[in-house]
């Protein structure tokens, strides 16, 4: 993904600049940097796995050197990269998860209807666990942040804190 272009409009980076910016808005969140808002940052400080969420930014669009269906490749590039890191059972799965999913949240707060307990059950069903939803919600707010201007407003944060907390 070094130097990869992306052509829509929303990105001002390329993938690999996106994938660092995202980790280090990340990184700030985790730090309590009060540039941001705050009910993120109260996320950020119930963090218990901080090495899976900062890893979830730097891997979340790497399946975009592959083409199409970038979500789902990068899920499975995570498999064989938490195998060599010796990271097993839930961070793996969880990583896994944050990369697969990275995109659901805002897809979902901005294109359907959060009036629809199904909607919101089924999507809970999918998230498995609070910590999970928690690590989801950060990732999602950092990689639209580190987007562009056009992927991120106090409207789709609002949005995006809404699906939250129905969800959880």
């Amino acid at each position: 993904v070094i130097g990869l272009v992306q052509r829509d409009l929303y990105h001002i980076y390329t993938v690999d600049a996106h994938l660092v910016q995202t980790a280090r808005v990340t990184l700030e969140l985790l730090a309590g940097n009060t540039d941001h808002p705050d009910e993120f940052l109260e996320i950020a400080s119930r963090v218990r796995l901080p090495h899976v969420l900062v890893m979830s930014a730097l891997m979340h669009d790497i399946g975009k050197g592959y083409g199409h269906g970038h979500a789902k490749r990068g899920a499975v590039m995570c498999e064989g990269l938490t195998e060599r890191l010796g990271w097993a059972g839930d961070e793996a799965d969880d990583l896994a998860f944050l990369v697969l999913e990275h995109l659901s949240m805002m897809i979902i707060s901005q294109r359907r209807d959060m009036e629809d307990q199904a909607l919101i059950e089924r999507f809970a069903e999918r998230v498995e666990t609070v910590e999970r939803l928690e690590l989801l919600t950060l990732l999602t707010y950092s990689d639209a942040t580190s987007t562009g201007p056009e992927a991120y407003n106090a409207w789709k944060g609002a949005l995006l804190r809404e699906l939250f907390y129905r969800t959880r």
